[in-house]
């Protein structure tokens, strides 16, 4: 029995680190009870309070060549789907039934509360990995709009980076940071809608001193680094 744990244990490190990278994909401290499932290739989280009613099937979509895995959640009484689209180009999503209706988001990895609460996880198609929150409500799964986006990334800049009190590079200067020195990416101004790539946002940074401001930066593709930020880097088509 223990040998059994230990091979399916292995394996789920391996998936994990095809995913998402050896070093890239930890499991956060306030989800660490969580029971780890891997479903057509994705990670998925359930809260060891709903396992115990969960089931996976295989259902036939006639959308589909083949029948799509399904995880059978109760929330709140209610019975939620959980499957994923693969999208064109291995542009994941997971996708939500809920009370006959559908929601899909995109995403790597999802972690879901026993009170229906959502967090979803998302590097494709993103300039940096993207965190979101969402919860089950009568009328579907709805975001819960944060202040800002985390990015929190160690960051060399890539040309002059000036600092401005506001965004949009507004307000007073609060620093400019030469090409090729450090800092730290703390926040992305939040959005709910993907831009296209290569536009420019507006990023928190904190310089190596500890001052704060805002700079607005463009993300990388390929072999392009993103400017003046120079660790924002497209992961998509």
């Amino acid at each position: 029995m223990k040998k059994t744990i230990l091979i399916v244990s292995a394996l789920t490190m391996f998936f994990t680190t095809l995913l998402f990278g050896e070093s890239e994909f930890k499991k956060p401290e306030s989800f660490k009870e969580y029971k780890q499932y891997i479903l057509d290739d994705m990670m998925v989280f359930i809260s060891p309070k709903l396992t115990k009613e969960m089931k996976i099937k295989e259902i036939k979509d006639k959308n589909a060549y083949a029948p799509v895995k399904t995880m059978f959640l109760t929330i709140k009484g209610e019975a939620l789907q959980l499957s994923i689209d693969p999208g064109a180009s291995d542009d994941f999503s997971f996708v939500f039934k809920y009370k006959g209706k559908e929601t899909m988001i995109a995403g790597e990895s999802v972690f879901v509360s026993q009170s229906g609460t959502i967090y979803i996880s998302n590097r494709t198609n993103q300039d940096y990995e993207v965190k979101r929150k969402f919860q089950i409500t009568k009328s579907g799964v709805k975001e819960l709009k944060q202040a800002f986006l985390s990015v929190n990334m160690e960051c060399e800049t890539s040309a002059l980076a000036t600092l401005y009190s506001q965004q949009g590079g507004k307000g007073s200067i609060v620093a400019k940071i030469p090409k090729g020195k450090k800092v730290k990416v703390l926040l992305n101004a939040f959005t709910a809608v993907e831009s296209e790539m290569n536009d420019s946002k507006d990023y928190l940074v904190q310089t190596s001193f500890g001052l704060v401001g805002w700079v607005r930066s463009s993300a990388g593709y390929m072999q392009q680094k993103g400017k003046p930020l120079g660790c924002l880097m497209y992961e998509g088509d």
